[in-house]
């Protein structure tokens, strides 16, 4: 007669083979499967908070062996934060906790007695819960009553009058934000508002790349620009060779090879080039130097020349706009055609930026 058992946890029914002498493995490798999957299934658990408010420090039982991508971690806080916070599991070392959007947590964010949830993206942990700390009362206006909302109080303004739109108030000193997140990145895009300077910020790939301050003014971190200059004596470089300006007075982006005299561009856009050149011949004949603009070692746009006489120094400029793909390149080349190759003393430079 068959007899039929099942395992303790997940009560997987164990088949009785009668008289087999192998029913026996069998049913141990059911209860291995069994002891795992309960083991999966059970969270870790969650922990008082140790050390202090700011450098936590996290004892689980069973130990959490490494921090792994999607590691969630959860306890209760000992404490009251005063700025940014680190937590360290098991020994395994200190590890950022930061906000949504990845910022570090602000003081008071965290409060003593308070559940908290993070997740590791692989580099930091994240708090997903509770999201914020929020300590005023909030609630919802959505009609145009006229009434001012409470200074203290995060609102969720809505006006139905003769402006119609939505409005996320805070508390002074605090930042008003709207993410737009991804897996593992909360806040992946957006927009923040910093109530403290008056300052519009505008998110993408979890950086705020670019800010309006309180007059409107724009900046954008990253912008393709540079400058460099080339101060010698001594001859001109022959008409087919690029001008090395070799000293580099400001590289955003690092696009501008000293090495080369070559500026790439990073993006696609339209950027905008100067270049000038002051000298003196001291005596002698006069010197007629030309200049000229070149994109992927092709010239473009007008041939500029100048000459250089006896007497003060002097000097010749040219500013040049042109569209540019990802990876093209621009140089400047200057030579002599008339007089003797070689002025005293000159200065050279060479910049240019993108425009959009």
């Amino acid at each position: 007669m068959s007899v039929y058992g099942y395992t303790q946890n997940y009560r997987l029914r164990k088949i009785a083979f009668d008289s087999r002498g192998w029913q026996t493995d069998e049913w141990s490798n059911l209860d291995v499967i069994d002891g795992i999957l309960a083991s999966a299934g059970t969270p870790i658990p969650f922990v008082v908070a140790g050390g202090t408010a700011d450098v936590v420090t996290l004892t689980y039982s069973p130990v959490v062996a490494a921090y792994v991508l999607g590691l969630q971690l959860s306890f209760i806080a000992s404490g009251t934060n005063t700025g940014a916070m680190t937590i360290n599991a098991n020994g395994l070392g200190a590890k950022a906790l930061k906000g949504a959007g990845g910022s570090a947590m602000s003081v008071g964010q965290i409060t003593t007695g308070m559940y908290v949830k993070a997740i590791y993206n692989g580099t930091d942990f994240t708090v997903i819960q509770p999201s914020y700390t929020n300590t005023q009362t909030p609630h919802i206006t959505t009609a145009a009553s006229g009434a001012s909302p409470d200074s203290t109080a995060d609102d969720f303004y809505i006006e139905n009058d003769n402006d119609v739109g939505s409005s996320w108030l805070s508390p002074a000193g605090y930042s008003v934000r709207l993410y737009f997140g991804r897996p593992l990145v909360p806040a992946a895009g957006g927009l923040r508002y910093d109530h403290s300077t008056d300052t519009l910020y505008i998110r993408n790939n979890a950086v705020e790349n670019v800010s309006f301050d309180s007059s409107g003014r724009m900046r954008q971190l990253n912008v393709p620009a540079f400058t460099a200059s080339k101060s010698t004596t001594g001859s001109f470089p022959a008409t087919t060779t690029d001008m090395l300006f070799n000293t580099e007075l400001l590289d955003n982006n690092s696009n501008y090879d000293p090495a080369t005299g070559k500026f790439t561009a990073p993006i696609a856009g339209v950027y905008h080039f100067d270049t000038s050149l002051v000298g003196s011949i001291g005596s002698g004949a006069d010197v007629r130097v030309f200049g000229r603009f070149f994109k992927n070692g092709s010239a473009v746009g007008d041939e500029f020349s100048f000459v250089f006489a006896s007497g003060p120094a002097a000097t010749t400029s040219r500013g040049f706009a042109m569209a540019l793909a990802a990876g093209d390149y621009v140089t400047v080349r200057y030579n002599y055609t008339i007089g003797a190759s070689t002025i005293g003393a000159w200065n050279a430079v060479f910049s240019g930026h993108l425009v959009g």
